[in-house]
């Protein structure tokens, strides 16, 4: 469960549903589930590549991509009326990192923008390596 942060800002239910919808078709590796959350124009903003418009295109990104990872949201918070913040960690094979998802969302629920970045230094990304 993704644990709310206190803000001026909450999250509406309906943005918070489409949140956790893409959290667990991601981890269930249902990529075309996670990208149909998208608006037809939907843009994913990954970390170190283009953006991927449209959610055929973000279905076959995320099925090359991240089929081997793990997203693990703990908290959201309301940045403003439209959009959302999760902070939380991604597993991959080789390395686990802290992760900062940024949804833009349309009134329609739907995601306008998924920007992702990388929570650790130049340093670190150069030399992450698995922990287990």
């Amino acid at each position: 469960m993704i644990t709310e942060q206190q803000t001026d800002k909450p999250v509406s239910k309906a943005h918070r549903a489409v949140v956790e919808q893409y959290f667990k078709a991601f981890n269930t590796n249902d990529f075309t589930t996670a990208a149909g959350l998208f608006s037809a124009e939907g843009e994913l903003h990954p970390p170190f590549d283009e953006a991927i418009v449209g959610p055929t295109a973000i279905a076959a990104y995320l099925q090359q991509e991240a089929s081997k990872m793990k997203a693990y949201p703990k908290s959201i918070a309301g940045a403003d009326r439209e959009q959302v913040e999760v902070i939380g960690q991604v597993d991959a094979v080789v390395f686990k990192v802290g992760v900062r998802w940024t949804f833009s969302l349309t009134e329609a629920a739907k995601i306008r923008t998924l920007s992702i970045r990388l929570l650790a230094s130049m340093k670190e990304l150069l030399t992450m390596r698995s922990d287990r």
